[in-house]
């Protein structure tokens, strides 16, 4: 289990990467992939830890970008734009780190592009043979669903039967999960995107905690650094994870005490925060928050200090003068 000294350990170090898996680790799983959401609370320490200094905040899943933005409720546009931490914007890849939302699609060949397809029409013949199962096209893998399945040992045979096509087809990278086979037509894994990422990331990253529940998220486990990084394995299996969390929810309160205890002042710039900046300082009365450009009702708080701007004429000095408040008409500087 993951203790005090843990958070602490990670909300102490200059540069901090918090990357988490989606399925079985923010959300609990569901047969239907759409109405999947993370359990309340947890995106929005997401977000709050986004905007720590040196804090960078990954979702990276093994849906598509385009699915794994609707559950997320993430802007796949905006999470593009993230520079470094505590930018406040949270980064998101999709398929196994093979479609992060701030690089192009991979150029697929036309052998590719045909095993592409080959894949897609096998998996669609296997999904057929249940009503439960279904087939997830990715922009450069095939995924079979089996947990909706209403006869398991249907469903078994489907999966043997599409992996072991795959298997036979030249260039067919096979992953196995939780209820799904999915066959790439590129090398492609989380741990290997998490991998590229620290080596590119400027400035260096100092510590990374990773949660994922499946095994494609082992990939990320065994290219954590020992004593430097921490691994979390969500619910039960074998894992070369060094910590464990039961559920999303255990999860989430990990992430918020995280949020807490990295926060010593969050600043959002603009009225059009303010909503959000309202709703998390409700959720994280410990921390202290300041909203520029703003003093309506929807981001005031008891830990919130909203502060505006008055430009006026002083003839005295011949110059404009800028006075800053708190809130309106108590001035703070001029």
């Amino acid at each position: 289990m993951l203790s005090a000294a843990d958070v602490s350990y990670l909300a102490e170090v200059p540069e901090l990467l918090v990357a988490m898996d989606f399925d079985g680790t923010l959300s609990p799983f569901s047969v239907d992939p759409y109405n999947c959401r993370a359990v309340p609370g947890a995106m929005d320490a997401l977000h709050t830890l986004a905007g720590l200094p040196g804090t960078s905040v990954m979702v990276i899943s093994g849906r598509n970008i385009e699915l794994l933005s609707a559950v997320t409720e993430l802007d796949a546009s905006r999470s593009a734009q993230a520079a470094r931490g505590g930018d406040g914007i949270i980064r998101m890849v999709g398929s196994h780190g093979a479609e992060p939302a701030d690089k192009p699609l991979v150029k697929l060949s036309d052998p590719q592009r045909e095993l592409l397809s080959q894949l897609a029409l096998f998996a669609e013949q296997q999904a057929q043979r249940d009503p439960g199962m279904w087939v997830e096209r990715k922009p450069v893998a095939v995924g079979l669903h089996t947990r909706g399945a209403k006869d398991r040992s249907v469903a078994v045979t489907a999966a043997q039967e599409y992996q072991d096509f795959a298997l036979d087809c030249e260039g067919a990278k096979v992953t196995v999960g939780k209820d799904i086979v999915e066959v790439s037509v590129v090398s492609a894994t989380k741990g290997g995107y998490v991998s590229e990422f620290l080596a590119q990331a400027t400035p260096a990253i100092d510590a990374v905690v990773f949660a994922g529940d499946d095994t494609t998220d082992e990939t990320v486990m065994n290219i954590l650094r020992p004593g430097q990084d921490i691994g979390i394995k969500v619910g039960e299996g074998e894992s070369a994870a060094t910590r464990r969390l039961p559920d999303p929810e255990a999860v989430r309160d990990f992430l918020q005490q995280l949020a807490q205890a990295g926060n010593q002042a969050i600043i959002a710039v603009g009225f059009t925060y303010a909503a959000a900046v309202g709703k998390v300082a409700k959720q994280f009365p410990n921390v202290k928050f300041a909203i520029v450009d703003d003093s309506s009702p929807d981001s005031k708080g008891d830990n919130v200090d909203q502060i505006t701007f008055r430009i006026y004429d002083d003839e005295e000095a011949g110059r404009d003068r800028i006075t800053v408040t708190h809130e309106p008409g108590d001035p703070v500087w001029t």
